[in-house]
């Protein structure tokens, strides 16, 4: 027999069916994203700090951020912004020109 054709009258979806799909679906969705997060780590942050910080320890004068991007073209700038305030960097304008230069210090 075809679905369609089937008396589909004894079926009766209610309110509360509704709402607990609801509440499942979400609870559902937030596990797999906790999960996700538990699990897949941050492989470019992981690396910009790695780098950024085995750069500081070479130049304790700080380094300049356009420099640490062209010499590692894999690294984005916001990897490295976010890298430099987890290791609590600051940035400061240098420069005597027009256009200054970020770089990063302790």
């Amino acid at each position: 027999m075809v679905p369609q054709q089937s008396a589909w009258d004894f079926v009766q979806i209610e309110m509360e069916d509704v709402e607990w799909s609801v509440r499942l679906s979400n609870w559902l969705a937030h596990t797999a994203c906790s999960l996700i997060k538990e699990n897949v780590m941050d492989k470019s942050g992981a690396k910009a700090q790695a780098i950024l910080a085995s750069l500081m320890a070479a130049c304790p004068d700080g380094v300049q951020k356009r420099a640490v991007l062209r010499q590692y073209r894999s690294l984005t700038a916001g990897d490295l912004g976010s890298a430099a305030a987890a290791l609590g960097l600051k940035e400061e304008l240098r420069g005597n020109g027009i256009r200054k230069q970020i770089w990063y210090v302790r």
